[in-house]
């Protein structure tokens, strides 16, 4: 690579990363969308990241962020995690887990299937009904997905590696609070062009297709939210990212992260979400065909959030 290119790219992801940096926070998305809880991050990796994961997504949890990432992948992967957000919420728990296998023949691959299971569980609550009655009830919300997300213009032969990717991911949603309970699907479309080996950018639709939840006499729908982003990296085993998101409402909000790995072994992350004014913090280990990866984030309420994740790579 010239350096004419190296300085050019770096350049650009810098000037995006400033400028997702300076978005307001007062415009981030409401928390009493329904599933809200996959926007506060549900991989272990991404999380670490702050979240900014669009153009990185280059793991079995990329249905969650970018499907078309599926399409980077070179093996199989399993990927497991539990979330305690907000510590000082009671019962608050979120389990994650993932599944991704490229699909390859003997002239090429076609593409990679992914499919994954998220789990929220939230705190017991009192029912009230013109006052308390006594009983109590678990709120929960469950996502099951399957996504492909596929390469086009490398070389399979020459193992010149694909310069641009497409995803899909249907989703199938379902909610169930006290005695009522919903059910519904989503689609999302994802799309990365690297224009560099070490430069990228991907935007994804989520919710192009979106369910309507309804509990009792209230319907919920949860929003479309357009994300574009762009990475640097892995340069001598550094990655940069950064990422704006705006759902129909006109809420605006922006994320930025990297990741520094030693010897393909040991992963330090670090990255920022301006819509709760919230940093990240994580790390990572492999050993062979195991990794483990941990993540914290500092919300201005309600405590730490914690996730743990293991994958094994097949």
């Amino acid at each position: 690579m010239s350096y004419r290119y190296f300085i050019l790219f770096g350049v650009l992801t810098f000037i995006f990363l400033l400028f997702v940096s300076q978005v307001p926070a007062v415009d981030g998305p409401a928390g009493g969308e329904p599933f809200a809880f996959l926007d506060q991050g549900i991989s272990a990796r991404a999380v670490g990241f702050g979240g900014a994961f669009t153009a990185v997504a280059d793991d079995a949890s990329a249905f969650l962020y970018n499907p078309a990432g599926l399409g980077q992948l070179e093996e199989g992967e399993l990927s497991l995690s539990f979330s305690r957000p907000f510590t000082e919420l009671p019962g608050y728990t979120i389990s994650y887990l993932g599944l991704a296998k490229p699909l390859t023949i003997g002239f090429g691959t076609l593409g990679t299937l992914g499919a994954g299971f998220v789990h929220m569980q939230f705190g017991e609550m009192e029912e009230v009904d013109f006052g308390p009655t006594g009983r109590t009830f678990i709120p929960t919300e469950t996502l099951i997905a399957l996504a492909w997300g596929k390469g086009f213009g490398g070389d399979f032969e020459e193992e010149i590696p694909p310069s641009t990717y497409i995803g899909f991911n249907f989703k199938i949603f379902y909610s169930k609070l006290d005695k009522y309970s919903d059910s519904g699907f989503g689609i999302d479309i994802g799309f990365m062009r690297y224009f560099h080996s070490l430069f990228r950018i991907a935007f994804t639709v989520e919710n192009l297709v979106s369910p309507n939840i309804r509990l009792k006499e209230q319907s919920d729908i949860p929003l479309q939210h357009f994300r574009l982003g762009t990475a640097f990296g892995s340069l001598y085993g550094f990655t940069a990212s950064g990422e704006m998101e705006v759902d129909l409402e006109g809420r605006l909000s922006g994320r930025f992260g990297g990741e520094f790995t030693l010897m393909e072994l040991l992963s330090v992350r670090g990255g920022y979400r301006t819509a709760t004014d919230e940093p990240f913090a994580g790390v990572g280990v492999r050993l062979k065909m195991v990794g483990v990866d941990y993540a914290v984030s500092f919300p201005e309420q309600f405590g730490l959030s914690h996730r743990i994740g293991i994958t094994y790579f097949m």
